[in-house]
């Protein structure tokens, strides 16, 4: 029983933190100022959006706030909500906008008529509300939602990598955007000290997963999903022997990076199987190329045998550069691009002779 309430309790706790922050976004909207709030374990910063700013302009979280007295502050996510992603995520919502549940309800998000109504010739600025507490993570279950549960093993252990960051537009609930659209909401992420404290045996690896909180999912209780976040570029730091995760959402609400521990492909038999291909493909294209020499003045006056001819040198001439660079270019950008443009060069002539 308690299990089942733990999703229901989890939903309502985030709840009850944007009904905060949206309360925030309504003070913040008849004040010129930014609102900070920063505690050990809660941190929030409200900002004003002005649509007359320049077009490359961003929302920051937390950008130039200090956040030393958060407890975790070395933790605090990077948010980086661009201009038109806001003004474009306002557009698609078509003035409708939603507010949090009720707290004790834990049910799906309600849509309501606006409180603030929007229309793209009035609306001059937006406040933007986001905020991260301390170990939010560890309160909400690893309960994923139906669509993901097929991406992940049934027995993997899966952890929390990172503090939860949460982010709205005072009264849209998760506005969004088209999932091509390219300026998307990035959100950078320290990893939290447990992940490196994970034993990874040998053939395994960890690999990180961006979701976000799904308050319709699992029939409104709640569950992690992947819809439209996706893990952008992961950094090692050698100087502070530490891992960043950097991810991208088309829409706002509360984010966090998920990691565990899968088997890694075997990369000696790629590499075996790249070998092996490319010397019998190559060992036959020599064949060819001796047999259209056998012809001699075949070779030279009938068209279709000299075409056939210069193709395999080119193709001969590409498979060598190829096997004699995969294992060298790695250690030297200058090799890297002699080798692509020479791979580039024999493969373009192997198109130019087939026309």
């Amino acid at each position: 029983a308690e299990e089942e309430r733990r999703p229901a309790q989890s939903t309502s706790l985030l709840n009850t933190t944007e009904k905060i922050a949206n309360s925030v976004g309504n003070v913040l909207s008849s004040s010129k100022v930014e609102i900070e709030l920063i505690k050990p374990n809660f941190g929030l910063k409200g900002n004003k959006l002005n649509f007359r700013q320049p077009r490359g302009s961003a929302v920051l979280f937390p950008g130039s706030v200090d956040f030393t007295a958060f407890r975790n502050h070395r933790l605090v996510p990077k948010l980086k909500i661009p201009q038109v992603f806001v003004s474009s995520a306002i557009k698609e919502s078509k003035g409708q906008t939603s507010v949090p549940p009720a707290v004790n309800s834990g049910g799906p998000t309600t849509t309501e008529s606006p409180t603030n109504s929007v229309t793209d010739d009035e609306q001059d600025s937006v406040e933007v509300v986001s905020f991260t507490m301390n170990n939010m993570e560890e309160y909400l279950p690893l309960q994923l939602s139906e669509k993901e549960k097929g991406n992940f093993p049934k027995d993997a252990e899966i952890v929390p990598a990172s503090l939860v960051v949460s982010s709205q537009i005072t009264g849209f609930k998760n506005p969004t955007v088209p999932k091509d659209f390219e300026e998307k909401v990035e959100i950078d992420f320290a990893l939290k000290d447990n992940v490196y404290a994970i034993k990874v045996p040998n053939g395994k690896k960890l690999q990180y997963t961006c979701v976000f909180w799904d308050f319709e999912a699992n029939n409104g209780t709640g569950g992690w999903s992947t819809d439209g976040v996706t893990l952008a570029k992961e950094i090692f730091n050698e100087t502070t022997n530490s891992t960043h995760v950097t991810c991208e959402s088309v829409h706002l609400t509360s984010f966090v990076v998920l990691v565990q521990v899968v088997d890694v492909a075997n990369p000696l038999a790629f590499d075996v199987l790249t070998y092996i291909g490319c010397s019998v493909s190559l060992f036959c294209l020599v064949l060819s190329i001796i047999f259209f020499i056998s012809l001699r003045r075949d070779l030279v006056s009938k068209v279709h045998n000299f075409v056939h001819f210069n193709m395999c040198i080119a193709l001969s001439c590409g498979l060598i550069v190829f096997l004699a660079g995969i294992s060298t270019a790695t250690g030297s950008p200058e090799i890297c691009k002699s080798i692509t443009g020479l791979l580039h060069y024999f493969f373009l002539c192997v198109f130019t002779w087939s026309l």
